[in-house]
């Protein structure tokens, strides 16, 4: 497993790109990530990380959680298919590539 966790467009539908969850919750139908965009085939999981709390100078109840999904993704151009980790900050609503599974 190959871990980047960097910024990535989500595309919901219609072909417009939104890093905002409140267009339409849920999972992409597509994403963009390094210029490339990969389509989402398959859901093979879907979990809830919370950052952990306990470290730092304070103890801070408000913790970040990560809707996490791993999916099966293809980029129709080059015809190549992937497994990656992409996750949505609930606070933010803003999209990530976690880590691409080797």
């Amino acid at each position: 497993m190959r871990r980047y966790d960097e910024p990535i467009e989500a595309c919901f539908g219609a072909g417009s790109y939104s890093t905002l969850e409140d267009e339409l919750p849920g999972l992409p139908a597509e994403f963009r990530w390094r210029r490339h965009s990969w389509q989402i085939c398959e859901v093979e999981g879907h979990w809830v990380l919370a950052d952990p709390w306990w470290e730092g100078d304070r103890v801070d109840v408000a913790v970040e959680q990560r809707d996490i999904w791993q999916v099966r993704a293809r980029d129709p151009w080059r015809g190549r298919e992937g497994v990656f980790q992409i996750y949505r900050h609930q606070g933010s609503g803003t999209w990530s590539l976690l880590a691409v599974v080797d």
